[in-house]
C-alpha cells in the first residue's frame, strides 16, 4: 500500500488552468483535502501499524487484550511471539495442522523443521530439528501446543539449544538415522550416547534427571561412544531422556569450555505439568454492611463505592473461591471519594487476623497490629507467607472506635 500524503497539492497540482489561483475554489478544495488526509492517514495507521509484525507499545498491547494475552512486562518482542502463538492456539481444532500452525508462529524467524510424531496413545512429539532454540521460547511453544491440542492429548516438545559438537544425549543417532525410537530395556548393561568425547573415562552418569525414571549409573567409557555400566539399568528409558556426567551438576548442565566434565544437553524433553485455570472468586461478604451502598462486594470492584461496618468490632470480610488456591499478598485502600462520610483516618482498620479455611476450622496465615490506611495515598501492600491452599479466606478486623472502612482491595491468588 502507498501512502498519498499530500491530498491538497496533489488536488490543486489537478485543476484546470481557468481554477488555478481563484482563492475560493482552492480553499473549498483545502478544506476537503484536510478531512481526506485524516482518513487516509486513519486507514494507514490501521492496516499497517496494528499489524502483528508491525505494532508496538500500546498498539500490541491492544492486540493482546483482543486475543486474551496479557504483556505481564514483557518486551515488545517477546510479547509479538505470545500473541502470535495464542492466536493460533486460539482458532486450533486440535489438528495436526493446528499444532504446526502454532509451532510455527512461536518460532517465526528461527530457522528450523518441525516434525510431529505419535509415540503413545493420545501422546504426540514435537521435534525442532535443523537448528537451535533457547530454553525460553521452548517453554512458550511448550504453553501454546498444550493449549492448542484436544482434551486429554499428551503434547511434548523435543529441542536444541547447542550445536551437537557441543552436546551429549543418547538414542540421538538411532532417532535421527530414521530407524525408529530407541528404548533401553531394564537390565541393559551398555548406553550409546551421541558423543561420549567430553566425559571422564569413568564416574557416574545421571538419567532422566529429575523424573520418575531418573537413575545414577557408574561406567567405565568404551569405544564407540558407548558407556559400560557397573550395575544394569532397572528402569526402561526412551531415547529422548538426557544424560549427563554426575562429577559437576552446574558444568554438566552448561559449560562447553570444561568439556572433560560436562557439555549442553542436545536432546532434551521439554514435559512441563498442565496450567491449572485461574482461580475463580465465587463470592464475597461481610459480617457487617453500613449501608445499601457500602457493600463487601464493592471492595473488589476498583470503584469509590467501597464498604463499611456498623460501628461494632470486630467484624469479618469473607471470600470463596472455586478451588483451594494460594494467597501471596493483597491490598487495601481508602478514598475520601468512598460515600458514607468515612473521611477521619480513625476509621481505617487497625489490627487484623486473615486465615484461611478449607470447610470447618480457620487457620491464621497473616496478621497485623498498629496498621492505619490513611485515605487517598497509595494502597498498602502485604506479603503472605503461606505453603498452604485455602478455599475459604476470612479477614477479621479491629478499630478504636468501632467504625471501619475500607474502599478497594486486591487479592493475589494462584
Amino acid at each position: 500500500m502507498i501512502k498519498q500524503s499530500d491530498h491538497a497539492g496533489v488536488m490543486s497540482s489537478r485543476l484546470p488552468e481557468h481554477r488555478k489561483g481563484t482563492p475560493n475554489f482552492e480553499g473549498l478544495l483545502k478544506g476537503l483535502a484536510v478531512e481526506i488526509q485524516a482518513l487516509e492517514d486513519a486507514a494507514y495507521d490501521l492496516l499497517v501499524n496494528r499489524r502483528l509484525d508491525t505494532a508496538q507499545n500500546a498498539q500490541l498491547d491492544v492486540l493482546g487484550k483482543i486475543v486474551g494475552q496479557p504483556r505481564n512486562g514483557m518486551t515488545d518482542a517477546a510479547y509479538r511471539i505470545r500473541i502470535g502463538g495464542k492466536i493460533a492456539a486460539n482458532n486450533s481444532e486440535g489438528k495436526v495442522s493446528d499444532i504446526i500452525k502454532v509451532a510455527k508462529a512461536v518460532l517465526a524467524g528461527n530457522n528450523v523443521t518441525l516434525r510431529l510424531e505419535q509415540f503413545r496413545v493420545a501422546s504426540m512429539l514435537l521435534h525442532v530439528e535443523s537448528g537451535l532454540i533457547s530454553d525460553e521460547l521452548a517453554t512458550v511453544l511448550s504453553e501454546f501446543m498444550r493449549d492448542a491440542a484436544m482434551g486429554g492429548v499428551n503434547m511434548q516438545t523435543h529441542y536444541q539449544t547447542a550445536i551437537d559438537s557441543e552436546s551429549f544425549s543418547y538414542g540421538h543417532a538411532t532417532q535421527t538415522g530414521g530407524t525408529g525410537p530407541l528404548i533401553v530395556v531394564p537390565g541393559s548393561t551398555i548406553l550409546t550416547v551421541f558423543d561420549s568425547s567430553g566425559f571422564p573415562q569413568s564416574g557416574e552418569v545421571i538419567v532422566a534427571e529429575g523424573t520418575v525414571s531418573e537413575e545414577i549409573l557408574g561406567y567405565t567409557k568404551l569405544p564407540s561412544n558407548q558407556l559400560a555400566l557397573l550395575i544394569p539399568t532397572a528402569i526402561a528409558h526412551p531415547w529422548f531422556e538426557a544424560v549427563r556426567t554426575w562429577d559437576d551438576s552446574t558444568t554438566g548442565y552448561s559449560s562447553t569450555g570444561s568439556p572433560g566434565i560436562g557439555g549442553k544437553f542436545s536432546s532434551v524433553l521439554e514435559v512441563l505439568p498442565p496450567v491449572p485455570a485461574p482461580p475463580v472468586l465465587v463470592s464475597i461478604s461481610a459480617s457487617q454492611e453500613y449501608n445499601a451502598q457500602n457493600l463487601a462486594v464493592n471492595l473488589l470492584d476498583g470503584t469509590n463505592l467501597g464498604w463499611g461496618n456498623t460501628n461494632s468490632a470486630p467484624v469479618s470480610v469473607f471470600w470463596e473461591y472455586n478451588r483451594a488456591t494460594l494467597l501471596t499478598g493483597y491490598t487495601i485502600e481508602r478514598l475520601l471519594a468512598q460515600p458514607g462520610g468515612w473521611t477521619s483516618d480513625a476509621y481505617s482498620p487497625n489490627t487484623w487476623v486473615l486465615s484461611g479455611s478449607n470447610g470447618g476450622t480457620w487457620t491464621p496465615i497473616d496478621s497485623r497490629t498498629a496498621q492505619t490506611v490513611a485515605n487517598d495515598v497509595a494502597p498498602s501492600s502485604y506479603s503472605v507467607v503461606t505453603a498452604t491452599e485455602y478455599k475459604y479466606y476470612r479477614l477479621t478486623m479491629t478499630a478504636p472506635n468501632g467504625w471501619i472502612n475500607i474502599t478497594n482491595m486486591t487479592i493475589t491468588a494462584t
